[in-house]
C-alpha cells in the first residue's frame, strides 16, 4: 500500500542522507514489523556497510518470510566473505535434501552459478546431474514457486515477448483466439501452467486444437479449429482472422502444433517464475474495467 511504500522510500532517503550512526540505524529498521521495510534495510546495509550486514543477512535468510530470504540470498552474494559462501553453501546442500522452500530454488541456483568458489561449481555439477533426464520441464522446476504476481501481470500484458494479450483473456482484457485465463489458476496446476509455457503443444486445452490443411488450390492454411459442419471448417489463424474453408476443398488434413509460440527462449527463469505466479494467482474473476 501507499504507506508501506513512503516508508521504504523513507529508508532509502535515510541512506542517501548519510546521517551520523547510519549502520546502527539501519540494523534497528531491519527488525520492523514490515516485510519490505525489513528487505529495504538489509539490501542498503549489505551494499553500504558489508563486514557488518552478514549477521542482519542470515537472520533474515533463517527466519524471513520467503520474500526477504531471496533478498538475503541476493545480497550474501554480493559479500566478499567466507562466512557468506558457507552459509550459501549449507543452503544449497539443504535443496539438495529437500529442506528448502520450492520459491528459494531458483535464488539459490542462480546465487551458485554467480560465484566462482569451486565449491559452487562442483554442487551445480552434482545438482544437474540429477535432474531426471526426459523430462522437459526439468531445466525449469525452479521455476514453479516464488514469482512475483504482480511482475508477472506486467510481463503478460506488457512484453511484446510474451505476446499473452493477443490471443488470451482475462476478465475483459485480451484477445479470444486462445483458451481464457481468467480462472486459470483455479482450475490448473502450477506444473500445468509452466508446461503450457515451455512446451505449448503437449496439452492444448479442448477446443483449441490446431490443424493445417492442405486444399486442392495447392493453399495451406494453419489454424485454430473453431467450429466444424458436415460442409466447412472455420480456422482461426495466429492473427485472429477467422477463415472458412470448404470440406471438399480439402485434399489433406493433419494436427498442427499449437498455435501459441515457445516462451522461453525469449524470457528469463525470473520471468518465467513471475509469469507462472500471476497465471496461478487467476482464481476469480477481476472487476469489471468501469468499477461496476
Amino acid at each position: 500500500d501507499q504507506r508501506q511504500e513512503l516508508r521504504v522510500a523513507c529508508v532509502a532517503a535515510l541512506a542517501a542522507l548519510k546521517v551520523a550512526g547510519l549502520e546502527a540505524k539501519l540494523t534497528a529498521v531491519s527488525e520492523d514489523a514490515d516485510v519490505k521495510v525489513r528487505i529495504a534495510a538489509r539490501n542498503i546495509l549489505a551494499e553500504r556497510f558489508p563486514a557488518g550486514s552478514l549477521d542482519v543477512l542470515l537472520k533474515g535468510l533463517a527466519a524471513g518470510e520467503l520474500a526477504e530470504q531471496q533478498a538475503a540470498v541476493a545480497s550474501l552474494v554480493t559479500l566478499a566473505d567466507k562466512r557468506a559462501d558457507d552459509a550459501l553453501v549449507a543452503q544449497l546442500d539443504a535443496l539438495l535434501a529437500g529442506k528448502t522452500p520450492a520459491g528459494l530454488h531458483l535464488d539459490l541456483l542462480e546465487a551458485a552459478a554467480a560465484k566462482s568458489d569451486e565449491r559452487f561449481r562442483q554442487w551445480l555439477e552434482q545438482f544437474n546431474a540429477q535432474r531426471p533426464a526426459g523430462d522437459p520441464l526439468a531445466p525449469f522446476r525452479e521455476c514453479l514457486d516464488g514469482g512475483d504476481a504482480q511482475r508477472g501481470e506486467e510481463i503478460v500484458w506488457g512484453r511484446s515477448e510474451a505476446s499473452c494479450r493477443r490471443c488470451h483473456k482475462v476478465g475483459e482484457r485480451g484477445g479470444e483466439v486462445g483458451p481464457n485465463l481468467t480462472l486459470v489458476g483455479k482450475e490448473k496446476t502450477r506444473e500445468y501452467l509452466l508446461e503450457s509455457i515451455i512446451v505449448p503443444s503437449a496439452k492444448i486445452a479442448k477446443g483449441f486444437e490446431s490443424a493445417t490443411l492442405i486444399l486442392d488450390s495447392g493453399k495451406v492454411e494453419t489454424g485454430i479449429v473453431k467450429s466444424e459442419t458436415d460442409d466447412e471448417v472455420l480456422l482461426v489463424k495466429p492473427d485472429g482472422e477467422v477463415v472458412p474453408v470448404a470440406k471438399a476443398s480439402i485434399e489433406e488434413r493433419a494436427p498442427a502444433q499449437s498455435a501459441m509460440p515457445e516462451l522461453a527462449p525469449h524470457l528469463s527463469k525470473r520471468e518465467l517464475r513471475d509469469i507462472v505466479e500471476y497465471l496461478s494467482s487467476l482464481k476469480t474473476p477481476p472487476e469489471p474495467a468501469h468499477g461496476k
